[in-house]
């Protein structure tokens, strides 16, 4: 098996029930057809999804005010200290603590 199909295994195993019918449904529009999401599709979605989270950030979401998923994708994509790349502490995952983020400086 090889790296790639590891990383969409992993990704359609992530996926809850109702998220894998949802992209069977956006594969269905974009393919034209019956289809299933395939691995290569999935990771897109996937990625876009990211993106998505990632602009919703930077824009001003709070971390506690994300939805489960969204902080799952990211938890999943980053590692379990996503939140520190934003100025968050693990704590504003669940409350509203941090006001004003400062991200950390990338060395």
């Amino acid at each position: 098996m090889t790296y790639e199909e590891k990383l969409q295994n992993m990704a359609v195993e992530g996926l809850d029930a109702g998220a894998k019918m949802a992209y069977q449904d956006i594969a269905s529009v974009l393919c034209g057809g019956e289809g299933s999401v395939v691995g290569s599709e999935l990771l897109d979605l996937k990625e876009e999804k990211v993106a998505f989270v990632i602009r919703q950030i930077k824009d001003g979401l709070h971390p506690s005010l994300m939805d489960p998923g969204e902080q799952k994708i990211m938890f999943e994509t980053f590692g379990q200290e996503w939140y520190l790349d934003y100025g968050y502490i693990r704590e504003d995952c669940f409350a509203l603590i941090t006001i004003d983020p400062i991200p950390p400086v990338k060395k």
